[in-house]
């Protein structure tokens, strides 16, 4: 083979590269083109919905429009609309509307009206249906098929023919009584299924082939037109054969073969494909036929073989010249290195040995004789000189810092005499009395101002929803407070207020908490299995692809019944409340409409006449009238002690040598400035409040918190009243009692973390001053830096409290022994007959540890009652280490006050009467200077806290967690409630 074959060769296999190249690129194309076409279904859905050269309808009303209006109560709805008095006053309408309905269907059903009602209402049904079938026809006709929307004409004439037959057919049943058979209305709906398909189908496909041509895509987007005609042709297609099959169905011949193989062929006349293939096979064929193909291929080689050998004879001249020149220039360098080398060489060697050497010789013995005279300069210099100087610093360095130590010493002293005993008073006091107005101050102010710009703005969502769950933090921090008062009742309206509240708070989850939980635990298996299905078969690409696809049907399908769940959960209550408030109107139906009627024709003209807007402001301003009375009455009683004041002060600045006037111009100048910053801190810290972002996460906090409190700190507070064996009315109370003081507490923390910053800002914009300019933009600055920093921080010290508050110290092995351990203290103290007597020694214990019985009759609940005649019933012997634990508590001290209850927290048996009181009980154990008393049940026990419990069932509770039952407070050493944020 030559050179000029192989260059042939070369350019033979290099076109059939392109060739390919183009080919697969002309397919791609083409598969491109035809999914695209596949996708464009939404410009087909367009060409049906409204083709070229079609209008949409502009004329009156037609029936199928009253009809609907109808269907969709939408004169009902516009009696509602926007400033109309239904709307106004709809809380009141509404209700009354539902009490006619009721009403009107129990006096119809009194009066034997209603059976005949319903049996016609099948009838009335039907003849609607038909009648609502005609105006459909009607409106497809008129709205549709006129202005030339041919496809939605059929469609909708095809949903008014479905209408009008099961209109006709429930109407001829109901006035002759005769029955079809199920087959004829099978083989009726088939028939009419297939001439709507044939209608649809026909007119769509018609539709689409009449505009591949017509309705091409606008200038500068004509890449897409080929896809778009494509798209329009297949779908066109598809339905027209759509349309045979139907009447192939209809007529019992099959016509979409045919039309498949006349499709074929068109395909095939169109592309060419077999003729183009056949005519190539021709001609490869005529060409190796030819003798004059050989000739031409022979001289091909001959001249390759010529040239090829001229190449050879021109390439063995050109290397015999390289490899002359490479042979000159090897020997230069031999030459050079044999001859002229060692004569340069011997001419350096001379140079450096006469000149170079003495010359370095000298300079070195100079520089020699430079640096011993520089050091001894610099060693006589740092001796009498630096040396010193560093020694006098060093002693003025000492005595400094000694001078330093004492001084902080001394301050050190001033500071724990003087200065930390009034930090500690100051602390204690804002501790004291500060924070317990400060945080629920801040709390209402910042409900009304998220209710206030919830109006302003009409955002129900984020402000009106933080606005709810401000007013609920309110309450609780209300009940709370209520609750540690030393009134019983108030104390039990606060109790049962927090209660409340917090069941409030629960469920500002809105029920996303078990939706949470079942996707976690799917989405766990799905993984699951799905990662051992892959490891078992080896099938890790299969793996990857199924199981997110399950988790996405599994959680879709989750979703689902969630939202049907919630529908049915709160439809359920809804209902129950319904039929609860239908009863009695049921009963009373004709009072019920006459009270009803006269409410709202009252309500209207009272409506019309103002006077609810009248009475608003008469309400108004009689509130004002009786705050400026107020004032005023305050101020006629303080402007004695204010002149008086005054006067002092003049005399003060007499004293002095300062002038009345300029005293009197600098306190208006300070209060004017102290209202004006005071001013200045409210605004901004309404701009603050009045933020989307800072609503949001406001309530975005309270729901995880409800969320968490809901479905966890509830299982856990219920798993903690009983063994496993034991979980039912008992653990759910001890849960539900345990619950409520958990959420009290991480919801008032959670609107303190809230309140930081906004008292930060108003710090700055206190601070900043009125006339500093920029005093929004400091405060704006502050409240953006430090809010963030305060949340987190706030946010990870509340979790650590409230777990801490939720979680117990022992496991479930230990749970189980306390759950045995109370089941035979309850057993023991409903039978005490049962119990063995204690030994001598523990009677002992007993007596040195019970405490002695109140001697006055001020306290009658505890008052001693005379000995039975029978014998005192056995007592649990005490073991030394509750007799410990008892000693430790007995030695806290006595609680400021006594929540009353009725039952023990931990077993929740009676108490007895004497806890109901807990004025005398406080009185007693202050008297006694013990935590403990007896009762009827048992000797009680008060913790520091506040609760009473049943001493032996705390007792077996603090052994296995020192904290407080209800509370979570400890009950021996140091209490953590030191800050002011908790």
């Amino acid at each position: 083979m030559g050179v000029v074959i192989l260059a042939l060769q070369l350019w033979a296999a290099v076109t059939i590269v392109r060739v390919v190249w183009g080919a697969w690129a002309l397919i791609l194309a083409c598969i491109s083109t035809l999914l695209s076409a596949v996708l464009l279904l939404g410009r087909v859905l367009q060409l049906l919905w409204l083709p070229p050269h079609a209008s949409v309808y502009a004329g009156p009303g037609t029936w199928w429009d009253v009809c609907w209006r109808l269907l969709t109560l939408r004169p009902l709805f516009a009696l509602f609309a926007r400033g109309t008095f239904m709307r106004a006053y709809a809380l009141i309408v509404v209700p009354v509307l539902g009490v006619w309905v009721v009403g009107i269907t129990a006096l119809l059903a009194g009066a034997d009206l209603l059976k005949p009602l319903v049996k016609s209402l099948p009838l009335v049904s039907f003849v609607a249906l038909c009648v609502m079938s005609v105006a459909l026809a009607d409106d497809s006709v008129r709205r549709l098929l006129l202005p030339g929307r041919v496809c939605m004409a059929a469609l909708r004439g095809s949903a008014a023919a479905w209408m009008g037959l099961a209109g006709w057919m429930g109407t001829c049943a109901n006035l002759d009584g005769t029955l079809v058979t199920f087959n004829e209305v099978a083989d009726l709906f088939i028939m009419m299924a297939l001439w709507s398909g044939v209608a649809v189908f026909g007119s769509a496909g018609g539709t689409l082939l009449w505009h591949i041509g017509g309705w091409g895509p606008e200038a500068g987007a004509a890449g897409s037109e080929p896809a778009e005609r494509l798209a329009f042709a297949g779908y066109g297609t598809a339905a027209l054969l759509a349309a045979a099959g139907c009447v192939s169905a209809l007529t019992g011949d099959s016509i979409v073969l045919p039309l498949l193989k006349v499709l074929v062929r068109a395909l095939d006349a169109v592309l060419r494909v077999r003729p183009a293939l056949e005519a190539a096979a021709r001609a490869a064929r005529w060409l190796a036929a030819q003798p004059a193909l050989g000739a031409g291929i022979a001289k091909v080689q001959s001249v390759d073989q010529i040239v090829t050998r001229y190449l050879a004879q021109a390439w063995d001249h050109a290397w015999g010249a390289a490899r002359s020149v490479g042979n000159v220039v090897t020997s230069g360098a031999r030459f050079f290195r044999q001859h002229a080398w060692p004569a340069v060489h011997r001419s350096w060697t001379a140079v450096r040995r006469s000149m170079l050497e003495p010359l370095g010789k000298a300079a070195r013995a100079v520089a020699t004789a430079s640096v011993r005279a520089g050091v001894c300069t610099a060693r006589a210099t740092h001796h009498y000189m630096v040396k010193p100087a560093i020694t006098a610093a060093w002693c003025l360095t000492l005595m400094a810092l000694r001078l330093a130590v004492r001084i902080s010493r001394l301050l050190l002293r001033l500071h724990r005499l003087l200065l930390l005993p009034v930090l500690r008073a100051v602390g204690d006091a804002v501790r004291r009395f500060l924070a317990p107005l400060l945080w629920p101050a801040g709390a209402v102010a910042g409900t009304w101002w998220f209710g206030r710009q919830a109006v302003l703005q009409g955002a129900p969502l984020p402000f009106g929803a933080a606005a709810v769950v401000g007013c609920v933090v309110v309450c609780l921090m209300a009940g709370k407070s209520m609750r540690k008062t030393r009134w019983p009742a108030l104390s039990r309206l606060g109790g049962q207020l927090e209660s409340a509240a917090a069941l409030v708070y629960l469920h500002f989850d809105l029920g996303l908490g078990r939706l949470v939980r079942w996707l976690a635990k799917e989405l766990y298996c799905v993984l699951w299995n799905s990662f051992f299905a892959a490891l078992a078969t080896g099938r890790w690409v299969l793996a990857l692809v199924t199981g997110p696809v399950t988790a996405l049907l599994l959680a879709m399908g989750t979703v689902t019944f969630w939202g049907i769940d919630l529908a049915v959960r709160i439809a359920k209550p809804c209902i129950k409340a319904l039929r609860v408030a239908a009863r009695p109107v049921w009963r009373n139906p004709a009072l019920s409409l006459l009270l009803s009627t006269g409410l709202l024709v009252v309500l209207y003209v009272a409506h019309q006449a103002g006077l609810p807007a009248a009475a608003w402001r008469s309400l108004v301003a009689a509130a004002w009238a009786l705050c400026s009375r107020a004032y005023r009455r305050l101020g006629w009683a303080l402007t004695p002690m204010l002149r008086l004041l005054r006067l002092v002060l003049g005399r003060a600045a007499a004293l002095l040598g300062l002038s009345a006037d300029a005293s009197a111009a600098a306190l208006v100048r300070s209060s004017s400035a102290l209202a004006s910053w005071g001013t200045q801190a409210t605004v901004d810290v309404s701009s603050l409040f009045a933020s989307r972002d800072f609503a949001t996460v406001f309530l975005g906090l309270h729901m995880l918190h409800a969320l968490i409190l809901r479905y966890w700190a509830k299982d856990v507070l219920r798993a903690q009243g009983g063994s496993l064996a034991e979980r039912g009315l008992v653990a759910a109370a001890a849960g539900d009692e345990a619950i409520k003081h958990v959420v009290s507490f991480v919801a008032r923390s959670t609107a303190k973390v809230a309140l930081g910053p906004m008292y930060v800002t108003a710090a700055a914009a206190f601070l900043a001053g009125s006339g500093g300019g920029g005093v929004g933009g400091v405060a704006s600055r502050l409240a953006g830096l430090t809010a963030p920093v305060l949340w987190v921080l706030y946010l990870a010290a509340l979790w650590v409290e409230g777990v801490r508050r939720v979680e117990l110290s022992y496991g479930t092995a230990q749970s189980s022994e306390f759950a045995t351990a109370l089941r035979s203290l309850r057993e023991r103290r409903r039978n005490p007959s049962t119990g063995t007597p204690p030994p001598p020694q523990q009677q002992q214990h007993q007596q040195r540890l019970a405490p002695s019985p109140p001697a006055t009759a001020a306290q009658p609940a505890l008052a001693p009652q005379p000995a039975p005649a029978t014998a005192p019933p056995p007592q649990r012997p005490i073991d030394p280490a509750a007799e410990r634990l008892l000693l430790d508590l007995r030695s806290q001290p006595a609680p400021k006050h006594v929540f009353p209850s009725d039952t023990c927290s931990v077993c929740f048996d009676a108490l007895g009467p004497e806890a109901a009181s807990p004025d005398a009980l406080l009185a007693a154990l202050r008297r006694q200077g013990a935590c403990s008393s007896s009762c009827a049940e048992g000797a009680l026990l008060v913790l520091r806290c506040g609760h009473v419990f049943h001493q032996d069932c705390v007792l077996l509770w603090l052994q296995r967690n020192p904290r407080c039952p209800c509370c979570r407070e400890p009950a021996i050493g140091r209490a953590r409630h030191s800050n002011m944020l908790f």
